[in-house]
């Protein structure tokens, strides 16, 4: 995809946002937007919104690692992978 692709993706998700501020989704693929265009902070916000809405995201805790990567902040993105796997588990342990 093309920078101004994930810009779009951006707009999109803000207005989503603006009409459901707890639309987890949209602020996930926020995220993934702010990282494709290499704003991991930018990233890290959203991502911790998502959680605050979902504290079970797999998805998001697995943005906040790869963030965390980008910023080579290893040991944080550690953590939040093994949160987001912790979280996997219990789901499927649920499910049998």
């Amino acid at each position: 995809m093309t920078l101004e692709k994930y810009k779009q993706i951006i707009i999109s998700c803000d207005e989503k946002i603006r009409c459901n501020p707890r639309d987890e989704l949209s602020h996930i693929e926020r995220g993934d937007a702010q990282i494709c265009l290499g704003n991991p902070q930018d990233a890290l916000s959203n991502y911790k919104q998502a959680i605050q809405i979902n504290p079970k995201s797999i998805k998001a805790y697995y943005g906040i690692a790869t963030a965390h990567v980008i910023l080579e902040k290893y040991s944080h993105a550690t953590a939040e992978i093994l949160k987001a796997m912790e979280i996997e588990e219990q789901q499927d342990t649920k499910n049998k």
